[in-house]
Parts: C-alpha cells; structure tokens; sequence
C-alpha cells in the first residue's frame, strides 16, 4: 500500500498544476494555446475567454455550415448569441460600476440618479424598503425542530449546567416574570433586527440588547407586563437606526406569544432556550473583547449579566408556567 502511494505522489509530482486555479492537476490541454487545465470552469474562465469564446464561435459556426436546417434555424442561432454577447457586456458593465463604488453610504448616494433616488425615498417612507431584504422565519416560528427544505432549523442549545433556584437566593421578588418578558421581546427584536445573524455579530448584538433592555443595563425592574413590553418600546421610538414603525414594535408581540408558549420536541421550554440564546452571546462577545483587549468595563458588566442570566434562567426551568399566565395580559396589548 505504501508503495501505490509512493507511485501515485511520483506521479502527481510530475503532473503539471492547472494554470488557471492554481490548486488542482491538470487534466486537459487547451487545442489552441496548449495551456493546461483541470475542469470545464477552468477553460471558462476570464483569463482564458480569448480561446475558449472563440472555440465556442467556430463550432456554433461549423455547426451552421454543415446543418441543412431552415433558414428560420440559423437565424434562431444567431439571435441567441447576440443575446448572450448582450448579456455578458451588460453584466461587465455593472461590474464595473460596482467596482467604482467603496462601501460609504455618502458615495453609492452619490452614485445613484434622481429616478434611483427618488424611489428609494418612497420605499423607505413608506417602510416597504424592509421587503427588499431576505428573511428567514426565527427558531421559535414552528414546532420543536421544522424543515426548511433538506436542512433542519436548529434551536438554541440549552444551557447545560443550570443550578438549582435554593442554591442562588432565598427570596425572589415578584418582579422576575415581568422582567423575563421585557428581555424575551427585546431579544426577539434584536433577533429581526440581525435578521437571524445574531451569532455571526454577537457582540454588536449584545450592545443593541443592552440598548433597549433596561433590566439587562440598568437592573430596572417591571411591577406589570405592560410595563416591560412598553419601555423598550419607547426606547426603540427615539433611535433611527432601530426603528421600523410602531406597528411593527407591537406585531411583534405575537412573536413573544409564540416563544412563550413554545416547547422543543426534547421537552425544552422556548423560555429557557431563549435565555440559554442570550448567555451564548455574552460568553461569544466576552471572547471576542478578551482577545481584542478592549473595553474592560463592557467585559466585567457581560460577566455580571451572564450570572443574572443563569439567575433567571434558574427560575424559569422552576416556574415556567408563572410566565404562561402572563399570556392574557399580553394579549390585550395588541388588541
């Protein structure tokens, strides 16, 4: 066996490496210019169109010579090549345009024409800008795990070492399950606002968390749920680059319907995979600002927060139905 592969590295070594990509063995050489290549997209490729265009000319044409089709057939060929050549310079056209522009908002502004202008300030006047981009439905939008095509929606992993509530305090104040609301929808919000990404921008994340949660940044405490859903709400009014519409702020309360009530097929309560979420993401940012080595006082407040988050999620897994009752309040806000 060592010797086959001896062999087979012997004779890799003396196979020459494919021009254009630079990774695989060649496998093909060109009949025009006799350069090496390893797959049909190598042949393809930009920096090979001098011969590979011209190859794919000659045989359209001697395809057209040697046919004794109708004259209605060629003049059909030849009507799908200029739309391919149409095509091909219009996209070379827009890239080239992309190209000229960097990613400043003041300079692709600068770019656009009044028409372009315009229309963008209608959309976003009349909030259908939002459309234009992609959503996914959240984890909590479906029973325990639902099947996006041939790929299963993942739920947050539960947090695996959850003490016991006797063993973190001895009097808890009546607060809590109002409190639990108000971080429950502020995190719902920020899950949309990410547009479900929370976990590849963990730390800006957390900071648009800390924005809008004042029990999370200040240790504010609700007396009733309206009053934990109505703060962030206020909060999310007076800044721009959060706010969608307010009717868009109170639809989302059907979202923290839904995650309450939820329930994984292994048993878990949303509640508390929303809260295991949350724990996920300060650890990610504590990370991320410990190897950075900045901002000392956000690390030392996200480890106060990760012990008040493993507090609450303690609670839940011992109360859970004590915030389900909240769920005829919660429905009168919207109605």
């Amino acid at each position: 066996m060592a010797f086959l592969e001896e062999v087979e590295e012997s004779a890799n070594l003396q196979r020459p490496v494919c021009v254009f990509c630079l990774v695989n063995f060649s496998k093909y050489k060109c009949p025009r210019c006799d350069i090496n290549y390893c797959s049909l997209n190598c042949y393809k490729s930009q920096s090979h169109s001098h011969c590979s265009e011209s190859f794919y000319k000659d045989c359209v044409l001697e395809e057209l010579s040697v046919t004794k089709g109708s004259v209605d057939g060629k003049k059909k060929m030849i009507e799908i090549l200029s739309q391919m050549n149409n095509e091909e310079k219009q996209e070379e056209e827009e890239e080239s345009v992309l190209n000229e522009i960097n990613t400043d908002s003041d300079d692709i502004w600068r770019k656009l024409n009044k028409r372009e202008k315009s229309t963008f300030l209608q959309m976003y006047n009349s909030g259908t800008l939002a459309e234009l981009v992609v959503t996914t439905p959240p984890w909590w939008a479906g029973p325990g795990i639902q099947v996006l095509g041939d790929k299963e929606r993942e739920l947050p992993l539960i947090y695996s070492d959850i003490p016991q509530l006797n063993s973190l305090v001895k009097v808890v104040s009546s607060d809590v399950p109002n409190n639990i609301i108000n971080i429950i929808y502020c995190y719902i919000y920020v899950y949309k606002y990410y547009n479900n990404d929370i976990h590849d921008l963990p730390l800006q994340a957390i900071k648009t968390l800390l924005e809008i949660s004042s029990v999370l940044s200040e240790n504010s405490s609700f007396s009733t749920v309206q009053e934990a859903i109505d703060h962030p709400i206020g909060l999310i009014n007076n800044i721009p680059d959060l706010f969608n519409s307010h009717q868009y702020s109170l639809l989302l309360i059907n979202d923290l319907l839904l995650l309450i009530n939820g329930s994984s097929l292994n048993g878990h309560y949303y509640i508390s995979l929303c809260l295991s979420d949350i724990i996920n993401i300060i650890d990610k940012s504590r990370e991320i600002l410990k190897k950075e080595r900045e901002d000392k006082i956000l690390r030392q407040k996200l480890t106060v927060l990760h012990k008040k988050l493993i507090f609450l999620l303690s609670w839940t897994s011992e109360n859970h139905e004590d915030i389900k009752s909240l769920i005829p309040c919660i429905r009168m806000l919207i109605h």
